[in-house]
């Protein structure tokens, strides 16, 4: 009797299993959210960065206002660049004949970083610095942890901000500041801008619209720090 009864309630499991195997795959399934990764500021390529147009300055002042943050920066004047150059190599031929030559090196380095301020007399420019801008410094930038202490990079940490392209090591623009020596990337100039008026000609991107007195403001690719100027 008892195996009469266990066969009649495996039948039925039996038959009942296929049944609920359908009930369940019948219900709708939830999706899973989609996690969208977290984007960050598009760079400009290396090689576009690479093929464009440079000039040399010195950073006057970087701020603040309620449409992001600036750097003023003068560009070098060529004449009086040349006449430093001169003057620097008078100075080093008569350094090299003086046998006081201890007492004199301090002196003409400090004459020298006198005289390297006064050769950036141009009109200052105004760069926006967005996070599309790229910034690189000559040395390798400090580095901090999350609280903000200052924290030692690892060989491997300093391999990753080289590039095969671009000078120097990648920052951010926590590393400008006034006095700083410094390139600015614009983008490569077009045929057209060689025959533009002389008010605009020689800067490539630039929005009258945006100009305040006598600043320029124009569209960088990248900022490398040569020096810090100190």
């Amino acid at each position: 009797m008892k195996h009469k009864s266990l066969l009649a309630v495996f039948a039925l499991i039996t038959v009942c299993l296929p049944f609920l195997g359908a009930q369940v795959a019948d219900e709708p399934k939830t999706p899973e959210p989609k996690v969208e990764k977290a984007k960050g500021p598009t760079l400009p390529s290396e090689d576009v960065v690479k093929a464009g147009f440079t000039w040399r300055g010195r950073i006057q002042d970087v701020r603040s206002d309620d449409k992001g943050r600036e750097a003023l920066i003068a560009p070098v004047d060529p004449q009086k660049e040349q006449e430093l150059a001169l003057w620097a190599k008078k100075e080093e031929q008569s350094i090299a004949r003086d046998k006081n030559q201890a007492a004199r090196i301090p002196k003409y380095r400090q004459e020298y970083q006198k005289k390297i301020a006064g050769i950036f007399a141009g009109e200052p420019k105004s760069v926006h610095l967005t996070d599309t801008i790229r910034i690189r410094t000559k040395f390798v930038p400090p580095a901090f942890d999350a609280t903000g202490t200052p924290k030692k990079l690892t060989p491997f940490d300093i391999s990753k901000l080289k590039s095969s392209k671009l000078p120097g090591y990648a920052a951010d623009g926590s590393s400008l500041r006034s006095g700083q020596l410094v390139i600015v990337y614009e983008p490569k100039r077009d045929v057209v801008a060689k025959v533009a008026p002389a008010k605009t000609k020689d800067f490539i991107g630039v929005d009258p619209n945006l100009n305040s007195g006598n600043t320029v403001r124009v569209d960088a690719l990248m900022i490398y720090v040569t020096d810090e100027g100190k």
